[in-house]
């Protein structure tokens, strides 16, 4: 088959609709900062985190825009609140949404979504990372 053929007779590819997928979590960007990063959570602060992620990850992210801010939903949080080093990524690209999700109690992990995993950058268990209105 010639490339013209390959070409009218290929697959349609569909566009994928990301907030009906369930998420996905990435710690590649995580904090090293002393205050916001996984070393400095105790046993128990680790253990809400794998729980939040398990409860997450049976939803999808039209389920989870839909929830409450304090419960399983998302809050987007200014850039210039954030009291920590962005990630590179953030600093090259200020389109990209920070957003929060609540993992001990009301205190966040806090990134960015892309397509339909989460990159976790801060985990603000001190509730130090941005102003909570407090």
């Amino acid at each position: 088959m010639d490339l013209i053929n390959r070409v009218i007779y290929a697959p349609e590819i569909k566009s994928v609709s990301y907030d009906l997928q369930k998420p996905k979590f990435s710690l590649e960007h995580l904090s090293k900062d002393n205050k916001f990063c996984l070393p400095k959570c105790d046993l128990k602060q680790k253990a809400k985190l794998i729980d939040k992620l398990h409860r997450l990850s049976s939803l999808t992210w039209h389920q989870i825009k839909a929830s409450p801010r304090h419960k399983m939903g998302t809050e987007t949080i200014k850039r210039n609140s954030i009291k920590s080093t962005l990630p590179e990524i953030l600093k090259k690209d200020p389109s990209i949404n920070i957003i929060a999700i609540r993992c001990f109690e009301k205190l966040p992990m806090v990134g960015y979504k892309d397509r339909d995993t989460f990159f976790i950058c801060w985990l603000d268990r001190l509730g130090k990372l941005y102003n909570h209105g407090k």
